[in-house]
């Protein structure tokens, strides 16, 4: 990650911006914007890290509060499937929007499986509504975490953000 923002600054990037869809990239994401903004202090650019981009508990929160679908999952934690897979409602509503054959919809379909966590995936019609949903709430979440993190310069170059 320090290499690939070090590349891009070579390139003549001003701004680089750290998004990640996995958890266990976040503190990698920081670390490497923290160790470029240490070593370069803003000249020519600066390296921030958005971990608004993975914000799945406030998905998570809108499925209960928003949608009234209470799924059988522990907010705010990486465990606690009631199907025991690394999987829940809204990344697979995410994923279908993409595409549905990401979730195997027609296959789980036909074996009597189109559901997770209790919530069920059909019709395929309302999982993507909630998909768009999703997106747009993460699309929110992220921009006004990238506004926040560049009102001003990274935090106290080299020092972690909080």
């Amino acid at each position: 990650l320090t290499d690939v923002g070090d590349s891009l600054r070579c390139m003549g990037f001003t701004t680089v911006l750290y998004l990640g869809d996995s958890g266990s990239n976040t503190r990698g994401m920081q670390g490497a914007a923290n160790a470029l903004n240490a070593k370069y202090r803003g000249k020519p650019a600066n390296f921030y890290h958005i971990p608004e981009y993975y914000d799945y508990d406030s998905v998570q929160e809108y499925i209960l509060n928003t949608l009234k679908i209470e799924e059988m999952m522990d907010i705010g934690t990486s465990r606690g499937w009631a199907d025991g897979l690394h999987e829940d409602y809204g990344i697979d509503a995410l994923m279908a929007l993409e595409d549905p054959e990401t979730i195997r919809f027609e296959q789980r379909v036909k074996a009597g499986r189109a559901i997770i966590n209790g919530v069920p995936l059909e019709p395929l019609s309302t999982l993507l509504e909630h998909g768009r949903q999703f997106l747009d709430l993460r699309t929110r979440l992220t921009i006004a975490g990238i506004k926040k993190a560049m009102a001003g310069p990274p935090e106290s170059y080299g020092q972690p953000n909080q």
